[in-house]
Parts: C-alpha cells; structure tokens; sequence
C-alpha cells in the first residue's frame, strides 16, 4: 500500500487553459495531459479544485473503501474493488507512478 492514511489529493479546477509548457516536470505534464481514466464514478463525487485527504481506509465485503475529507470538512466516500485499484485513481490524480513493490521480492539470489 503505497497511499496511506494523510494523502492530500485534488482534481484540476478545470482542464480549460492547461497546456504543456517549457519547463514543466514530468509529473505536471501527466497531472496536465490525462485526468483519472476510467473512473468516472468516483470522479463525480469529487468537487475540482477542492483538496482532499484521506482520512480513512476501510475494508469491506465487496472491495475497500477510501474516505475522504474535503478542506471544508465534507467527507466523501469512495469505493474499489481493491486497494490495488484505489491506488490507480490516487496516482492518475496526483498524476505520480505507483511503485512496483512486487519486484521488491523477486527472488534474486546468487
């Protein structure tokens, strides 16, 4: 789990207006260039441009769930079908790479 509890997230206010610039990092050319593909349903329940944390992730019968707070105390759920997924939707908002941590335990011995 690469996204814990704290994480701060926030979907572009608006897309209109944002190009890819000189000098502009890697990570803002993807935040810039592509929005969370393929989750809609949990997109619409965030509110562009209003930051986010998470504040709790919950295991349930059908997935996980990641709850959120907004900066002015709303609280919004989102639900996956697993952790794997949520760190999916989590990376293309932040618009990093998630970490291979398998590879991590690849036997590699001599």
């Amino acid at each position: 789990m690469h996204y814990i509890v704290g994480t701060h997230l926030q979907l572009p206010a608006s897309k209109s207006g944002q190009q890819i610039r000189p000098g502009m990092t890697s990570q803002q050319i993807r935040a810039n260039s592509r929005g969370p593909a393929g989750f809609a349903e949990q997109r619409q329940l965030l509110t562009p441009g209003t930051q986010y944390t998470l504040i709790r992730i919950l295991k349930v019968d059908d997935g996980v769930n990641y709850i959120f707070s907004s900066s002015v105390g709303d609280r919004v759920t989102l639900s996956f079908s697993s952790v794997s997924e949520a760190e999916k939707f989590i990376s293309s908002v932040i618009g990093e790479a998630v970490p291979d941590y398998s590879s991590a335990y690849i036997d590699q011995t001599d």
